[in-house]
């Protein structure tokens, strides 16, 4: 069942992330699906279910309309995918409070999933938010230290 959980698991990102596909979670997530993200702004206050992340990731794609995933290594082991990925997208909309700034941002990450019956029931993403946060000049540059 590994190969088909990695096929889904693909699919969610293709589909979803670089396609803005969102009612194709609908097939591909139980309805009380689970998703843990620490960058989620709303992690505390929606129900369980593939809406939640349906809302992340429209609030991502308005703002990063080219968004691309890759993924750069994908494992599967019993019931648990997990793929490593990279991506791009310009800020052409407003992001939060950041006001649109037409940069291009590159960030990487990882998804890791578990899947019940060829469904994805729980999820969970990290990725560098501060480097992301970084390249549109939210956030200052850390300090280097000087030899």
């Amino acid at each position: 069942m590994s190969d088909g959980n990695k096929a889904v698991a693909q699919r969610h990102i293709d589909e979803v992330w670089n396609k803005g596909n969102l009612d194709s979670m609908d097939e591909t997530h139980v309805k009380d699906y689970i998703h843990h993200d620490p960058h989620d702004p709303w992690q505390r206050t929606h129900d369980p279910g593939p809406d939640a992340v349906k809302k992340l990731v429209h609030f991502y794609r308005n703002a990063f309309p080219d968004l691309c995933l890759t993924i750069d290594e994908i494992i599967a082991e019993g019931d648990v995918v997990v793929a490593r990925f990279s991506s791009h997208a310009t800020h052409k909309q407003q992001f939060g409070n950041i006001k649109p700034t037409n940069k291009t941002v590159k960030i990487t990450g990882v998804f890791w999933w578990r899947f019940a019956d060829g469904k994805i029931i729980e999820g969970r993403s990290y990725w560098d938010a501060h480097a992301f946060l970084r390249q549109l000049g939210a956030v200052p540059e850390i300090a280097t230290l000087s030899e």
